[in-house]
């Protein structure tokens, strides 16, 4: 089911949420900036996607790579994402290189409760473990009483910028963003721990756990 939620047209396009100072690969300080993707970056932002996130854990180990089927679904579910426009990037000030990437999506509650067609064994297993917690342990959009919220569908950093902190600022801005467009509940499924103390750094509740 494709996401039916859109950005108002009167909220420009795109913007910049916020900028702040860290290291580059050779040590001196440089700004960076958090943005809208534009949407003349969006095939380089799935290219992106296909080529570091898919390095992830969980995409790793369910194999997605090696599934033509899911490797197919999740495209398509990142396309989804980009095209309402909500979906946050990190550019280094004075370059258009792609340092890191979040890829948010807005759902409404029916559309969470209904159930996917997804065929990919790995992407169906991934989606499938998510509406299981939801619907079993934590449902955000009853807990928060919204009938819509933002999700991430991955974010990943460049790994010669990680370590500066731009996975953590990326989450912070999210709530810039999300505020601007009228979201008020960003709820997301973390599977490191890493990922999970930089949410919790940015202000994220934990909600639910399993260890």
């Amino acid at each position: 089911m494709p996401l039916s939620w859109k950005r108002l047209e009167t909220i420009k396009f795109p913007q910049v949420w916020a900028k702040f100072k860290a290291k580059d690969r050779d040590g001196s300080l440089v700004e960076y900036r958090i943005q809208d993707l534009p949407e003349d970056r969006f095939h380089e932002a799935i290219y992106f996607m296909q080529r570091y996130h898919m390095e992830s854990e969980v995409l790793r180990v369910k194999k997605i790579r090696e599934d033509p089927i899911s490797f197919r679904e999740i495209t398509e579910k990142w396309w989804d994402c980009l095209r309402q426009k909500i979906t946050l990037v990190c550019f280094k000030e004075d370059s258009d290189e792609i340092v890191g990437l979040n890829v948010l999506g807005v759902v409404t509650k029916f559309e969470s409760s209904q159930p996917h067609s997804f065929k990919g064994k790995g992407w169906s297993e991934i989606v499938n473990s998510k509406k299981f917690v939801n619907d079993n342990f934590f449902d955000p959009f009853t807990h928060y009483s919204v009938d819509k919220l933002m999700f991430a569908l991955g974010l990943i950093v460049l790994p010669e910028y990680r370590q500066r902190g731009i996975a953590f600022e990326l989450m912070k801005a999210r709530e810039l963003i999300g505020k601007a467009v009228g979201i008020q509940v960003s709820s997301n499924v973390f599977t490191s721990f890493g990922a999970q103390r930089a949410a919790e750094k940015a202000g994220y509740e934990d909600n639910f756990s399993i260890r």
